[in-house]
């Protein structure tokens, strides 16, 4: 049972990783991106406490940052010294995040509308367990 049950869990963040995914490339996001921009949008904009967050390496972070100012979907708002940068969204920043967060609800519609309030919150509680607890 356990190993079925790992290999269904795994299928299913592949399937649902990868239709999002499709969607995200429609507007020229990756899943990564999109995250990034979520989180800035949300006033975490310093660079150390965004690595900290999405759990990357300070360089891998920074790359991914000058990238999205190169799509012209971030701009850099200041420094507090040459480590710590603050970004905010571009106005085309926030439409790509805007249509992502569009995109993920669609998704999360089609996945969990047939689903009733006590199951998607059984799935909730189980899923956290399963991260915290490892």
């Amino acid at each position: 049972m356990g190993k079925d049950l790992f290999n269904q869990l795994y299928n299913a963040n592949k399937i649902v990783q990868s239709r999002l995914a499709d969607e995200l490339n429609q507007i020229s996001l990756s899943y990564r991106e999109y995250t990034i921009l979520k989180a800035i949008h949300a006033n975490t904009q310093l660079t150390p406490i965004l690595a900290q967050m999405l759990n990357l390496k300070k360089s891998t972070l920074s790359r991914q940052l000058n990238q999205l100012q190169k799509k012209n979907l971030l701009t850099l708002q200041g420094f507090t010294d040459r480590h710590e940068k603050k970004f905010k969204l571009t106005t085309l920043g926030l439409e790509r995040l805007t249509k992502a967060e569009i995109f993920q609800k669609t998704l999360y519609h089609d996945y969990f509308n047939h689903w009733s309030d006590t199951e998607l919150r059984m799935l909730q509680i189980l899923l956290e367990r399963l991260i915290t607890e490892n």
